[in-house]
């Protein structure tokens, strides 16, 4: 998975354009960012999906984008590599949510330390 706005600050880098659908990746986003960590999770329309890895660019770039395009692809631009863990369908337009993990939600913004009577 990958952002446009990725591929526009690659295009910056390379000084020419990035046509998405020759990256190798299957899903671009409008705009990100999109999660990197492995274990973080989004969803798109009813599809849920946990981050394995940081998309590592290949070779093959230079040859399909021209010279420099793996280089202009690396981290954090190249994308996200995620593993499905619901079956549907991905439309144009559906809606994407990160997920936050719950015990982390429950700790945002509480002081562990604080008294909660003061």
């Amino acid at each position: 998975m990958q952002a446009l706005d990725d591929l526009a600050a690659a295009e910056e880098v390379l000084g020419r354009p990035v046509d998405p659908g020759l990256t190798r990746r299957n899903v671009t986003l409008d705009h990100g960012p999109i999660p990197t960590r492995p274990g973080e999770r989004m969803r798109i329309g009813d599809v849920e999906l946990e981050v394995v890895r940081i998309a590592a660019p290949c070779r093959l770039l230079d040859d399909w984008l021209g010279p420099g395009a793996m280089q202009a692809l690396k981290s954090p631009r190249g994308g996200t590599v995620f593993r499905l863990l619901s079956s549907g369908t991905i439309r144009v337009g559906d809606g994407v949510t990160v997920i936050l993990d719950q015990p982390e939600q429950a700790a945002v913004g509480v002081d562990q330390g604080a008294d909660p009577q003061a």
